[in-house]
């Protein structure tokens, strides 16, 4: 069976190109999906549906939006990467690397890796935000994706809780890991036959396609520890794991915005912990990932 490392670097460039064509494929594919959940399933009309998706006002119409991202990412994400894998005659299961992390150790350090990077990510969100960018630049923000968010973040009880947990926490998490760290990050390394290179570059367009300058640089960070992570442990859950614990801090702070004041500044962007405590985590952050590339050599090495 063929693998990565048996293509050159042509046959490398030309793949990333076909799994984004894919993507935007699988992304039409999903989205008639959706469509469909919402005319069927929640009683929208056909001739209303833009406009209700766009714009939803009602709890019913928030759940159809809900159902849309969700068939909308799971064919750009997954049924591009699933197609590929066909055409190519790879194995999905290996190259995605579902395998546990190596070494295993790695999933105790998961939550204190967390904890340090929402400290530093919130004060590189700081520094975004005081950075003055070009008009042109600050138009390439969606604030229809931020008005849609904030609608899918409204939450009353708990089961609103769990649901949002599941949708904008979970699924977003998997779906997205697949396709950045388990697939395209791959191809990356492989075409540039450079680790960093590969990581930094699929990190680059990870920010990149969530459409919000304002957020770049920590989400860019986010993304490379997410990288980093999948490729020393040779597997792809300990990213997914950190992905799913941000952003089910962002649905927690929602939900909690009302009555806790941390919340309330994570929800405002406004968070801001002391440089010395930024420093320390970002440090920290350094240190872990000096001590994984030092296990990932040992191991490769034996």
């Amino acid at each position: 069976m063929q693998n990565y490392n048996d293509k050159t670097t042509i046959q490398t460039i030309a793949d990333v190109f076909i799994i984004i064509g894919l993507a935007i494929l699988g992304m039409i594919a999903g989205s008639f999906v959706g469509m469909f959940i919402g005319i069927v399933g929640f009683d929208i009309p056909f001739s209303n549906y833009q406009a209700t998706i766009v714009n939803p006002q009602t709890a019913n119409e928030v759940m159809a939006l809900k159902w849309y991202n969700f068939f909308s990412n799971l064919g750009a994400w997954v049924l591009s990467v699933w197609v590929y894998f066909k055409i190519r005659f790879y194995s999905f299961g290996k190259q995605i690397n579902f395998n546990s992390a190596q070494p295993k150790i790695i999933y105790a350090h998961l939550i204190p890796l967390f904890f340090a990077l929402t400290i530093t990510s919130a004060w590189l969100l700081q520094i975004n935000q005081q950075i003055a960018l070009p008009e042109w630049i600050e138009k390439l923000s969606s604030k229809q994706n931020k008005h849609l968010l904030t609608k899918m973040l409204q939450m009353n009880t708990h089961t609103d809780y769990l649901i949002n947990l599941f949708f904008v926490a979970l699924t977003p998490a998997i779906l997205e890991e697949i396709f950045f760290r388990g697939t395209l990050q791959k191809l990356f390394i492989e075409g540039f036959k450079n680790t960093h290179i590969g990581i930094f570059v699929t990190s680059f367009i990870f920010a990149g396609i969530h459409l919000n300058v304002q957020q770049f640089i920590p989400m860019l960070f986010l993304a490379l520890v997410f990288g980093y992570i999948c490729h020393y442990s040779k597997s792809i859950w300990p990213s997914i794991i950190l992905h799913f614990f941000n952003n089910g801090l962002a649905v927690t702070a929602y939900y909690l915005k009302g009555g806790n004041d941390i919340a309330n500044e994570l929800v405002n962007d406004n968070f801001s912990p002391s440089i010395p405590f930024f420093l320390l985590c970002f440090f920290s952050i350094v240190v872990y990932f000096i001590y994984l590339h030092k296990q990932y050599t040992s191991l490769k090495h034996e």
